[in-house]
């Protein structure tokens, strides 16, 4: 890598860090050290190089943020300086991590191990591992570590002023945690977090692992003993082109159409609003909306008429509870009904008022299958999983919530 950035004119100085930034308001300028390849220390001083911004690599850190979001708690490896997801701690929960996640960064361990992962949960259903004897080999080094880590936190230059550096007040202004648990830390990590914000902003929790870590040194605790703060959705933050996108039709929303959609474009269909691009009415030469409409009424009444009801939102429900949980959301009574039977329903609100109406079957005595109203799919199945996850706990046999 590092000839391959000289090619492109990069400057590239290996074994030397940046002791000092300079600049007040901006950076003006870096002071940099000569670092020891063997010891965290600095071997010498280096020279000062203008410059106009900073990029610093805290390392290769494992994303282990789903892993989190499960419930799950990453573990300290010393060798690779990062919290990592065991490979095998929480099978039983049906989770299993391979790869950067377990801070395997190297392709070829990281595919070998998942082909023992996917072998060994195969086995478990009796089935065969048909991958067996397929090449994984990418031809990588095997003899060199890859990532190499140095334990090299922070380093200052002698005699060079850090300029506008913000540090923790802790004990002039009482930042201290009351427990004595905190004290021996010197400093509480949720403290530090929302002092300094750390994992609140674009980092999406990224950077403040590096930063407590320099914390957490200084205050002579290792760093297992403290963990990490508490990873929260989103993992990827959210732009403002994403929140303005729904004004911005087909960038934000793909167009869907159904499968009669080529049949009423070709009979002059006028397409009418909503996510489904439905056929409003069919005019003929010299019609407006109205007469159109009405002709179209006549016909159906005297002759035959085609509906499309492809673009109706379809929900599946299933589990033990499915009765007694539809009957909350529904005004319907389906504690009688049998397999392949049909009511027909309203669903409220909290208020009591309608929020949307359709057909719900009974396939089994587990199973039921819903429709809603083609504008109104969306919006009923986030109200049923929030009743089923937040609202609705208590009962866990009712385990699928499905579009």
């Amino acid at each position: 890598m590092g000839n391959a950035a000289r090619a492109a004119g990069v400057d590239v100085r290996i074994g030397y860090g940046i002791g000092a930034a300079h600049g007040r308001r901006a950076v003006d300028g870096v002071h940099l050290v000569r670092l020891d390849g063997e010891k965290n220390a600095i071997a010498g001083s280096g020279p000062k190089i203008e410059c106009d911004a900073v990029a610093s690599s805290g390392g290769l850190s494992p994303t282990v943020h789903l892993y989190c979001h499960d419930g799950g708690r990453p573990q300290w490896d010393d060798a690779r300086l990062a919290f990592v997801a065991p490979a095998t701690g929480r099978a039983k929960a049906g989770i299993y991590c391979v790869g950067a996640v377990t801070g395997e960064f190297r392709l070829e361990q990281a595919l070998a191990e998942t082909h023992q992962t996917i072998a060994a949960l195969l086995a478990t259903f009796d089935k065969k591992d048909t991958l067996a004897g397929i090449d994984i080999h990418t031809g990588e080094p095997r003899d060199s570590r890859f990532p190499a880590h140095l334990p090299c936190f922070r380093r200052k230059a002698r005699g060079a002023r850090q300029e506008g550096l913000r540090r923790f007040p802790e004990r002039r202004r009482g930042f201290r945690h009351p427990s004595r648990r905190a004290r021996e830390l010197s400093l509480d990590r949720a403290t530090i977090k929302r002092y300094t914000a750390l994992g609140f902003g674009t980092d999406q929790g990224k950077l403040e692992r590096q930063r407590l870590r320099h914390r957490r040194r200084r205050a002579g605790v290792s760093i297992p003993a403290v963990g990490t703060t508490t990873y929260r959705p989103a993992y990827t933050p959210v732009t403002f082109g994403t929140l303005a996108g729904a004004h911005e039709a087909t960038r934000s929303e793909p167009r869907r159409t159904t499968a009669m959609h080529a049949l009423r474009r070709a009979r002059g269909q006028v397409r009418a609003g909503g996510p489904v691009a439905a056929a409003w009415y069919f005019p003929k030469d010299g019609e407006d909306m109205h007469a159109a409409v009405r002709r179209e009424c006549t016909a159906a009444r005297r002759s035959v008429a085609i509906l499309d009801a492809s673009t109706l939102g379809k929900i599946d429900v299933r589990g033990k509870d499915v009765r007694v949980f539809l009957e909350l959301r529904l005004c319907q009574c389906l504690g009688a009904a049998r397999a392949w039977q049909r009511r027909y329903g309203l669903m409220l609100d909290e208020n009591g008022m309608v929020m949307d109406d359709g057909v719900t079957a009974c396939i089994a005595d587990d199973h039921f299958h819903m429709t809603t109203t083609t504008g109104g799919a969306a919006r009923v199945l986030t109200w049923l999983e929030k009743w089923h996850q937040t609202e609705w706990p208590r009962s866990r046999r009712l385990h699928d919530v499905g579009h």
